[in-house]
């Protein structure tokens, strides 16, 4: 797959449950992975900040991006809401497009 547009989502995760978001992140990009050819998640955590993550999101276009949601399965939507409880207020949504 080759990817035209990369969404990243930066967040501060709960200190008190940075080992649970990880073990969640896991089986969601997990779950992502396996059901989704158009689109490929990958998460990182900073090397500065111990609560520090970013959901990397790479698409073929942005309506890949932008249904994504509506194809998850009750399973990938119930670690949503599980890994939404970890994750601080505060996000920073990026769309970036390949222009060269």
């Amino acid at each position: 797959m080759a990817a035209n547009v990369i969404v990243t989502i930066s967040y501060p995760v709960k200190l008190a449950k940075v080992a649970a978001y990880q073990k969640l992140a896991e089986q969601f990009a997990r779950a992502v992975n396996s059901s989704q050819e158009a689109v490929r998640v990958s998460i990182y955590a900073s090397d500065e900040k111990a609560n520090a993550f970013v959901e990397v999101y790479e698409c073929t276009n942005n309506e890949s991006f932008d249904t994504l949601e509506d194809s998850y399965d009750e399973t990938t939507h119930d670690l949503i809401v599980a890994l939404a409880d970890c994750v601080e207020d505060r996000q920073v949504v990026r769309t970036l497009t390949k222009r060269i």
